[in-house]
């Protein structure tokens, strides 16, 4: 199907200006861009067009939705691609489940993407149910929709050049795959380490300090703005203080709750917030988009770019430096924003997955010597948290729960 879209101010990062044209879609990619006629055009009365948003990072699972589910979700807020790590799924059912979320893939409203889980277990005090080795991963790693290894959380075993997480890093570097990290804190010789082992990028940067020196070290910076951690303030405002280049950092969302997407919106929320902390509007809607698509290698897919030979993923606004998105388009087809129940059938044999004995109250009940004890303080807005020594309520020499 051949389509025109008729003057069109299309976004040039390059210049940071707008490039006025029709754009010639056919078949969902793009064909050419320039001054053509036909009689079946689209007039985008001379409204700012940029790329499809794309998630760097997200758990999937996080947003209480199927992926199939979650895509549409997704689409209508104007991210046509994200790229997702299933490390709960696999945690639990194993790296089969790999199958199920990859099959009718290319049905999907957007273009998604895994990443294989590095870490199942996460630890080796977890009894999640499942464990997956490198040898585990070789079927998967070469699938067209999964772009490599999933965040690598336990760097100490990089640090330490722990067998079981090397053969994983490995394998992804002998198919020129991506590698994500997780390094919270992770600074000096150790996070030299972490990062010659071959890790690409990082999305636990609490501030902008932490983000610097990773990014100089060859890390691409994921500022994540999610629904549990909120890092984007902090790190913006230090870009933006510093005058600091942002063509290594980009947006994701790591945990997010669809309904705060229906609330607050997606990445169009974080391209937002990041403009009205100072952020040059081109390089904010540079970051949601073109950054991503660099450093995950989605050129190979002809995704991130308005370009002749790119999927016309691109969404259409009545404001730019607001962010309000008038229309989304999908392989040059229009993202019907309104909500349509979706379900998705999930196979019985991923159902029941908990497994455990009878649980009985002197197997949970929590003896102390007294009223003073550790405890977990969180902090708001972070995934980090706190080592407290607090005053609780003891009955009979166990804890006693708070019923609030």
């Amino acid at each position: 199907m051949k389509i025109i879209f008729k003057n069109a101010n299309i976004i040039d990062f390059e210049t940071k200006q707008f490039n006025k044209k029709d754009i010639l879609v056919v078949d969902g990619i793009i064909k050419a861009i320039g001054n053509f006629k036909s009689d079946n055009e689209i007039d985008l009365e001379s409204k700012v067009v940029v790329p499809g948003f794309i998630d760097s990072h997200i758990h999937i699972e996080s947003s209480f939705t199927m992926p199939l589910v979650f895509s549409h979700v997704a689409a209508r807020s104007g991210v046509t691609t994200v790229i997702a790590d299933p490390h709960e799924m696999v945690n639990v059912y194993g790296i089969k489940i790999m199958d199920f979320l990859l099959k009718d893939i290319d049905t999907y409203p957007i273009n998604l993407f895994y990443m294989l889980p590095s870490c199942v277990p996460a630890t080796q005090f977890e009894t999640s149910g499942a464990k997956v080795l490198a040898t585990d991963m070789v079927p998967y790693i070469n699938h067209k929709h999964v772009l490599g290894l999933g965040e690598v959380m336990s760097y100490p075993d990089v640090i330490n050049n722990n067998k079981e997480v090397m053969d994983k890093i490995n394998l992804a570097k002998k198919y020129h795959k991506i590698i994500d990290g997780h390094a919270p804190g992770l600074t000096g010789v150790d996070l030299k380490k972490y990062a010659s082992a071959g890790i690409m990028s990082d999305h636990e940067c609490e501030n902008f300090l932490e983000a610097q020196e990773k990014e100089k070290l060859g890390i691409k910076i994921l500022v994540r703005e999610g629904s549990a951690a909120k890092n984007l303030e902090k790190i913006i405002k230090g870009v933006v203080e510093n005058n600091y280049n942002l063509d290594n950092f980009m947006f994701c969302t790591d945990d997010l709750k669809v309904k705060d997407i229906i609330r607050r919106g997606y990445i169009d929320y974080n391209v937002r917030k990041a403009i009205k902390l100072g952020v040059d509007p081109f390089d904010a809607y540079k970051m949601a988009s073109y950054n991503a698509a660099e450093a995950y290698h989605l050129s190979s897919y002809k995704i991130g770019k308005l370009e002749v030979g790119y999927k016309a993923d691109f969404l259409v606004l009545d404001d730019f430096e607001n962010v309000k998105i008038n229309s989304v388009y999908k392989s040059g087809v229009k993202v019907d924003k309104e909500f349509n129940a979706i379900h998705e059938e999930i196979p019985e044999e991923y159902l029941n997955t908990m497994i455990y004995d009878d649980v009985k109250l002197e197997d949970v009940a929590l003896k102390l010597d007294d009223n003073l004890t550790d405890v977990i303080g969180l902090v708001k807005g972070s995934l980090l948290t706190e080592h407290l020594k607090e005053k609780v309520e003891v009955n009979n020499g166990y804890f006693l729960p708070n019923s609030t």
